[in-house]
Formats: structure tokens, sequence, C-alpha cells
């Protein structure tokens, strides 16, 4: 059964896509939709949930990272 181990804070947008490092230490976020224009990246650090950088600028809804 899967555990929830904790929450990253930080899009103000849906968050439309999520990817895992190789190693499994990071994560990469995408999010943007029709009503909020977050249209951002973030790259987390998955042991201490720490956002450890924000890519923003994109024209529109980030649907996909990998």
């Amino acid at each position: 059964t899967p555990v929830e181990k904790g929450t990253l804070k930080g899009h103000s947008a849906a968050v439309n896509s999520v990817a895992f490092s190789p190693d499994g230490n990071y994560v990469a976020s995408g999010s943007g939709s029709r009503f909020k224009s977050d249209n951002s990246v973030r790259i987390w650090e998955v042991a201490t949930g720490k956002e450890l950088c924000s890519l923003k600028g994109h024209s529109n809804w980030v649907t996909s990272v990998a």
C-alpha cells in the first residue's frame, strides 16, 4: 500500500506532469492551466521536499516533464 511521505508545495496551478531522476533523488514537476498562469517547471529534492529551482517563462501550460 502506498504511503504519502510529504507534499511538495510551490505551484499555484495544477501539476500536469512529474518525473523522477534515474537515481530517485530528485523530481521535476510541470504546471499550468487556463485558469492560473503558473506555467513553470520546478525541481525538488525528494529526501527533504525542498524546491531547488523554478524554471519560469513558459508561454503556455507545461504538460510534460521527463
